[in-house]
């Protein structure tokens, strides 16, 4: 897929996907390198804090920047296809970017939108809360009482709270995944609790993680773990195995579709000789 490059396009990255205090890793840049060294792999930073210096752009302002930079940063490989890794809010971000450069890229003002709509891509949701989350109510009541450090009822969290608006995002995310261009997704999801949960479970459930179609894999972590991790334990191979194929379909579509005819045929074959 190229030469690969670790960059920051745009939530703070580094502190989002990495351990924190002395078990700090960026596994972005330390790891995956590594495990896919023909990538370049960047990040996307915004503000989606709610209980302190709250910011109040709304899914489609992060979706937006996100569209933006990322054509800036492709400009001289428009074609090269996308793996799309998001976070809790974050996988929402994503399919908002989707859907964005999908709608977007009809209008002959927005033409340049198609460099993302075209390219082939997947996405590994990480936690997402596809059908929202049951705690949304509580940190309403978190956001209020910290209101003098700059808490407050921020965009996500009226999201998250929202079934209708969650209902929508996923109804205009069809036509994105029919269209062919998004090849693959995943959606991983938590099977703990965090400690202050208990005994309430998973901040995201499973039902919620799930978006109905492709791959779903539990992860044993909770919900704040989900995109950490310190070493190359069982949980972060287990996640680069799930990465993987998606990878390959990406990096190598013309290999992979040769794979996949020699598949049918021999299936197809197996399927006469059974019926002879």
């Amino acid at each position: 897929m190229g030469k690969k490059r670790n960059k920051s396009v745009g939530r703070q990255a580094r502190f989002s996907f990495s351990k924190p205090k002395v078990e700090r890793v960026m596994w972005l840049k330390e790891y995956l390198p590594e495990d896919f060294p023909t990538a370049r792999i960047m990040a996307f930073e915004y503000n989606s804090k709610w209980l302190y210096n709250a910011d109040f752009m709304g899914i489609e302002e992060h979706a937006s920047a996100l569209l933006d930079a990322l054509i800036e940063q492709r400009q001289d490989s428009p074609s090269r296809p996308i793996l799309f890794i998001g976070h809790s809010y974050g996988g929402l971000v994503v399919k908002q970017t989707l859907i964005l450069s999908h709608n977007n890229g009809k209008i002959s003002s927005h033409d340049h939108y198609r460099w993302i709509a075209d390219v082939d891509s997947g996405v590994a949701f990480l936690g997402t809360p596809h059908q929202g989350s049951k705690y949304a109510m509580f940190a309403l009541v978190l956001s209020f009482i910290y209101r003098p450090l700059g808490g407050n009822y921020t965009h996500v969290l009226k999201l998250l709270s929202d079934g209708d608006a969650l209902a929508q995002l996923d109804n205009e995310f069809k036509p994105v995944l029919s269209r062919g261009t998004t090849k693959q997704t995943i959606c991983f999801y938590e099977t703990k609790g965090q400690v202050w949960s208990w005994p309430f479970g998973p901040l995201v459930t499973r039902l919620s993680a799930r978006l109905g179609q492709g791959a779903e894999v539990a992860m044993e972590c909770n919900h704040n773990d989900m995109n950490k991790f310190s070493e190359r334990d069982e949980r972060y191979r287990k996640f680069i195995g799930k990465l993987r194929p998606v990878y390959n379909t990406l990096a190598n579509p013309v290999a992979n579709e040769v794979v996949k005819d020699e598949l049918r045929k021999k299936l197809s074959g197996r399927i006469i000789s059974g019926s002879a």
